[in-house]
Order: structure tokens, then C-alpha cells, then sequence
């Protein structure tokens, strides 16, 4: 539909986003074991905090490198392959965003294998496969042909990508909690995206007084990187309970960290 340059711009994004799903992968393949012996057991207290702290940990872990890489996909694309390429920041922006609902969604596969629920996660996912041809279709025919459409290509295709992966994992979610019982609010998506997103432009805005030239992008590449990684330090140590991550062992390795810095300087 597109031609030769928007799957070039196309590809961008989705070598992006298969790089920051390696982790994701990593991880679902404990979860599944882990999951797999507790609903073996008949322990369903460890099977539901697995699944929760997992989903949240994950989703929060994605959104943290997610919302910084899209903030600087433009220019990092520029400077790498060039401005040829610049077309692409939409679209491996998008394909980015699609990565934070995805790794949830491996989660939620994984779940479902491990406890036999095969036959839901046909249901569930044959949904998302049609309506995904839909989709895909109307975003990326042009204005003039018989069925119209909206003619966007590459960056069509992503937004396609973004909200089935982002569809799904929800579905997937809601049938999980809801045929268990378990009580699991949405709403942490929101609060995630809303902080990561916040932090993401406050770290643009704070390294927006750096000379500009290409050269100096890896300076304020780094400079960005130390306000964000502060910032997600910040806010991992505030929803560390919601996480399942013991509070005391953030304040022991600060704690380190000072003592370490102590003897530097007596040094």
C-alpha cells in the first residue's frame, strides 16, 4: 500500500521495539514456571500475587524505558541513520508505546498456558486477529480507492499495532481477573503512563538549553538520562509496595551507596 520508504520507516520501529521486549520474554518464562507450580499446588493467594505484582512490575519497568526512548527516538533517529529517516519518529514512537502493552500481554499468556486455560486464549485472541486486518487495512488505503481509507502508512501500521496490543492485554487482564475473582484496578496504566510521560518532558525541557548540533547529543543524551533516572528512582521508591519490592533494601543499598562515597572522599 505504502511503498518502499514507509516499511524502511516501519522496520525502524519494530527493531526498537523487539529490542526492549527482550527482557519482557526473559521474564514471562519464570513467570510461567513460577505460575505453573503455584496453580499446580492449588495455591491460588501465591497465584493471584504472582500474576498482579507481575503485570504492574512489568508495565512499570516497560513505561519507565519506553517513555524515555520515545522522547528522544527523533533525534536519536536523525542522528543514526540520518534525516531521511525523520519521517519515522511517529511511527517508532508508536511502535514503542505498543512494547508497554505487549509485555503485559506475554505476561497474561504466560498465565493462561501455565493454568490450561487454552481454549480462552483462543477466544480472546481471535478478537484482536480480525479486527487487527480491519485496522490495518483502513489506516493504510488510500483516500481514493473503492473501500477508502485513511492512507497513513507506516505510521497507520504502527498505530494499528499500539492499540490491538493495548486492546488485548486489557481483555486479557479483565477475563483473568474477573473468572478468579481478584479485584485488579486499571487505573495504575494511567498513573504510570501520566508520571513517565511528565518525567520524560521535564527531561527534555531541563537538557533544551544544550547547544543543539548532533555532536552534542550524546551530552545531553546523559544529562537527560541522570534527571529521568533520578526521577524514576523517586517514584519506584514511592510505589514500591504497590510493586512488591521490600522498602528496606532501596534504603540499605542507599545507604551503601553514601558509605561508599564517604570513602571516596576520606581517600
Amino acid at each position: 500500500f505504502a511503498g518502499a520508504a514507509q516499511q524502511g520507516f516501519f522496520s525502524v520501529g519494530e527493531q526498537l521495539s523487539v529490542i526492549m521486549l527482550v527482557g519482557a520474554a526473559s521474564l514471562s518464562n519464570i513467570f510461567w514456571k513460577e505460575i505453573s507450580h503455584a496453580h499446580t499446588e492449588g495455591n491460588i493467594e501465591r497465584t493471584r500475587d504472582l500474576y498482579l505484582k507481575s503485570t504492574r512490575t512489568l508495565y512499570f519497568a516497560t513505561c519507565c524505558m519506553a517513555y524515555f526512548v520515545i522522547a528522544f527516538s527523533g533525534e536519536a533517529i536523525s542522528v543514526l541513520l540520518g534525516n531521511k529517516y525523520a519521517a519515522a519518529t511517529a511511527c517508532t514512537a508508536l511502535m514503542i508505546f505498543a512494547t508497554t502493552y505487549q509485555a503485559v500481554g506475554q505476561i497474561n499468556y504466560a498465565y493462561l498456558m501455565a493454568t490450561r486455560k487454552t481454549k480462552a486464549n483462543m477466544w480472546l485472541t481471535i478478537p484482536s486477529t480480525v479486527t487487527s486486518s480491519a485496522l490495518a487495512y483502513f489506516f493504510l488505503a488510500g483516500p481514493d480507492y473503492a473501500v477508502p481509507g485513511l492512507g497513513l502508512g507506516a505510521t497507520g501500521l504502527a498505530l494499528k499495532a499500539a492499540v490491538i496490543q493495548a486492546a488485548l492485554a486489557n481483555l486479557q487482564m479483565f477475563y483473568i481477573c474477573r473468572s478468579n475473582g481478584w479485584k485488579n484496578g486499571f487505573s495504575f496504566q494511567l498513573r504510570y503512563a501520566a508520571v513517565f510521560f511528565a518525567l520524560s518532558v521535564c527531561a527534555v525541557w531541563l537538557t533544551s538549553f544544550l547547544p543543539k548540533p548532533h555532536y552534542w547529543f550524546a551530552v545531553r543524551l546523559f544529562a537527560a538520562g541522570i534527571i529521568y533516572g533520578a526521577g524514576a528512582i523517586w517514584y519506584t521508591c514511592k510505589m514500591a509496595g504497590e510493586l512488591g519490592i521490600d522498602q528496606s533494601k532501596f534504603r540499605t543499598l542507599f545507604k551503601e551507596l553514601k558509605n561508599f562515597a564517604d570513602l571516596r572522599r576520606t581517600a
